[in-house]
């Protein structure tokens, strides 16, 4: 790539936004996982709308390819630059507008943070029922480019249900807005739709219009140590069953996993006796005796558990299952696999797992994620980095069990090889229809989600 091409990028956006500084560049490199890794030519950070479609205009007349980055939280490598890319980053386009109280609705940046957008629906007493430990730096157009899904996804849904209404930057630089909000609307191909989940891949998200919830009235949470994850899937059973809706999160964790954050937090353990899975479950609604009536759906388990009430109880049961992914880290470069699997595979699905790890004398598995939609979060450490064999190995015993090899973070480039594990041929050509009706050119993420076609084929 000439200088040419970013001449005119500082010359339409001004010096400020754009810069090839390798020391600058540095933060852009590299996702989450640290597996991933790659140096932009540039990165641009536009400041408005405008700006994004200038961006994105001057790239694709140019032949550049450009690739949008929001909080850099990925596991995938999808916001990671290759060859001679743009790094296009929203984080300067963070504004929250007040809440619709009316409609139960507030519109937020591409680049404002989940933890922000909480923020402002809290202060009229309502909420984005959408939550995980990276809300911090996580941003709403990353989430929504990725469908994030999260612990409350079992009740309220992932991104998906959230969404409202998007603005975005198709590839040619032309604007598409519909952030009116509106509940009914049929009136043609819904594009806000097909943007979620579409990784960036056929527009840049700027703007999202987004579904709140009233705050229940109770909430209470339950850290539930069990025998079996066969034990634990029924444990959660009983519980749904026994609660009916109240029933708002059921994430897991295993042993190793505890043995982790407890080295690492220095945390006591919340139980007296060892467990080989651990529940962390969350009960809101607008009875008083959510307690009572858990205790009861737990009969004689009760004793392998501890519950909690209020806003800071609720946080410290959690913070033993929000603080794996960060002692995760810790402990060393980890193969991070975001899978899912139908609720009645899962027991037979980590039995196998484990059988595949035993295999390999140098990892060690570390298993955790969401129970009650099927979303769990494979890490196995003691691996080399590029070790993509064990990594295809785990993804094709997903496929076996009929589950998907990517539940909320996304296909990116680490796993576009493998697509075809768990979608059709027809599903991928026509997956392949859109990019190329939308983006002929390729100029947006190429690569990502969809393997290039044939060789030189960035779409």
């Amino acid at each position: 790539m000439s200088n040419e091409i970013l001449a005119k990028l500082v010359q339409a956006l001004g010096d400020s936004s754009v810069s090839s500084d390798p020391v600058d560049l540095m933060r852009y490199e590299h996702d989450l996982t640290g597996r991933f890794q790659g140096t932009p030519r540039a990165v641009v950070r536009p400041a408005s709308i405008v700006e994004v479609a200038r961006t994105v205009a001057i790239c694709n007349d140019d032949g550049t390819a450009v690739v949008p980055r929001g909080g850099g939280t990925s596991l995938v490598g999808g916001a990671v630059a290759q060859r001679d890319e743009i790094i296009l980053s929203l984080e300067r386009l963070d504004a929250v507008e007040p809440v619709d109280t009316l409609g139960r609705q507030l519109t937020a940046d591409a680049g404002s943070t989940l933890e922000a957008v909480q923020r402002q629906a809290r202060s009229a007493a309502l909420e984005l029922p959408i939550d995980f430990p990276a809300r911090s730096a996580a941003t709403i157009g990353g989430m929504i480019a990725t469908n994030a899904g999260g612990a409350m996804a079992l009740r309220h849904g992932p991104m998906r249900a959230r969404v409202a209404g998007l603005e975005a930057v198709l590839p040619d630089g032309s604007v598409i807005s519909r952030l009116n909000g509106l509940i009914k609307d049929t009136a043609g191909y819904d594009l806000p739709a097909l943007l979620v989940g579409s990784e960036g891949t056929l527009a840049v998200i700027t703007r999202a219009r987004l579904h709140l919830k009233q705050i229940p009235p109770h909430r209470m949470a339950a850290l539930i140590g069990r025998p079996t994850m066969a034990a634990a899937i029924d444990t959660v059973s009983e519980i749904n069953a026994a609660l009916g809706g109240a029933l708002e999160c059921a994430d897991f964790f295993d042993r190793s996993g505890m043995d982790l954050v407890l080295g690492r937090m220095r945390l006591r353990d919340p139980l007296p006796h060892e467990h080989h899975v651990y529940l962390v479950v969350t009960l809101a609604g607008s009875d008083l005796d959510l307690a009572d009536r858990l205790v009861d759906a737990l009969g004689p388990d009760a004793t392998d558990a501890v519950a909690a009430e209020g806003t800071t109880g609720i946080s410290d049961l959690w913070r033993y299952r929000e603080q794996l992914n960060e002692s995760i880290t810790a402990t060393g470069l980890a193969h991070k696999l975001d899978v899912s699997l139908p609720l009645a595979r899962i027991a037979e699905f980590t039995e196998d797992l484990h059988g595949l790890i035993r295999r390999h004398d140098s990892a060690h598995l570390v298993l955790y994620g969401h129970l009650g939609d099927g979303n769990l979060h494979v890490n196995v450490l003691g691996l080399e980095r590029d070790d993509l064999d064990f990594d295809e190995q785990i993804l094709r015993l997903v496929a076996a069990h009929d589950g998907s090899i990517s539940a909320e973070h996304g296909i990116g480039m680490a796993k576009r090889g493998y697509l075809g594990l768990t979608r059709s041929e027809p599903e991928i050509h026509a997956m392949r229809a859109i990019k190329r009706a939308l983006d002929p050119n390729g100029t947006l993420s190429p690569g990502r989600v969809l393997a290039p076609a044939r060789f030189g084929d960035r779409r």
